[in-house]
């Protein structure tokens, strides 16, 4: 599912603000304080990333079973979507966009407590100059079930890229809210760690035939709307995978997966997973964040 780097750059990046008190200790004992103390926080970034990616290794080989139970669109190969976007995504050719990915589950957990929870991430995003910004929220019993246990109810993780700094801001359910930025070097902008798109959740051109619902409009965006139903391999049940398409811009507007049943990462019940652009080369307005302490030392260019 969600790309690794992902993760690993908001628990790597984020350790200090994560951990430290912001008394009045030096920058380095801070950071030093926050590298021995936020270990466990990346461990649970890992095992979300891992959690994530399992669901998406299966989409990359989907079995629809019986052929001929789905029409291919007009434009698509035996790969499936891949013929309409080209092998890609699309969204790189955007000059500005917002998206919301959203994971929830409701049902039971391994030990029959019930879970009714929520994981959202709001992105924006900006290729010249580059900057980029990721809003992480949880909520609802159960939310523990994402592995995040900084994020939760009335909490939130925030991670800023702008001005080759990188920013990280934490608010606990007690509203108290720290934040710390940390330099960047041309090599890490450069590198995709600091990007979560589509390709990132599920591999579009691997997914099977779907068939075409019809044009609908997303967020006000003219898009194509494609589906495959009953998609049952390894951790999905009987899913329904549904694609929609911008009709002008071969960028995906949106993907939806709804399946329900047993899922090992988090128990027996629903599970909904969404990505969607909110909006296409409208501007966005991404800036460092107010009051943050910045760590100022120099990044060695080979440290990569």
């Amino acid at each position: 599912m969600m790309g690794r780097k992902v993760w690993i750059a908001l628990g790597a990046l984020g350790l200090v603000a994560l951990a430290c008190t912001c008394g009045p200790l030096s920058a380095l004992t801070q950071a030093g304080e926050a590298i021995q103390s936020g270990q466990e926080t990346i461990e649970e970034l890992e095992g979300l990333a891992n959690d994530l990616e399992g669901l998406g290794e299966e989409l990359d080989n989907l079995d629809l079973g019986e052929p001929g139970t789905a029409q291919a669109p007009a434009g698509a190969d035996e790969q499936g979507m891949g013929g309409l976007l080209g092998g890609g995504m699309g969204l790189e050719n955007l000059d500005s966009y917002t998206a919301r990915l959203v994971v929830t589950f409701e049902g039971t957990d391994q030990d029959d407590q019930p879970i009714n929870s929520q994981l959202t991430i709001n992105i924006a995003y900006q290729k010249e100059p580059f900057a980029t910004r990721f809003e992480i929220q949880g909520g609802g019993p159960g939310v523990e079930t994402f592995g995040l246990s900084n994020v939760g109810e009335g909490s939130s993780l925030v991670m800023t890229v702008v001005e080759n700094r990188s920013y990280l801001e934490t608010v606990d359910e007690n509203g108290e809210r720290t934040c710390l930025g940390f330099p960047l070097t041309e090599a890490d902008l450069q590198g995709g760690t600091f990007s979560l798109s589509p390709e990132d959740v599920v591999d579009i051109p691997s997914l099977p035939e779907m068939a075409e619902v019809g044009e609908e409009t997303v967020n006000g965006i003219p898009s194509k709307h494609y589906r495959a139903e009953g998609v049952s391999n390894g951790e999905l049940n009987n899913a329904t995978v549904d694609v929609w398409i911008a009709s002008d811009g071969d960028y995906l507007t949106r993907m939806q997966i709804t399946d329900e049943g047993y899922f090992e990462e988090f128990g027996t019940g629903a599970m909904m997973m969404s990505y969607e652009i909110l909006s296409a080369n409208q501007g966005v307005t991404i800036t460092p964040p107010a009051d943050c302490e910045v760590l100022d030392f120099e990044v060695p260019e080979g440290d990569q």
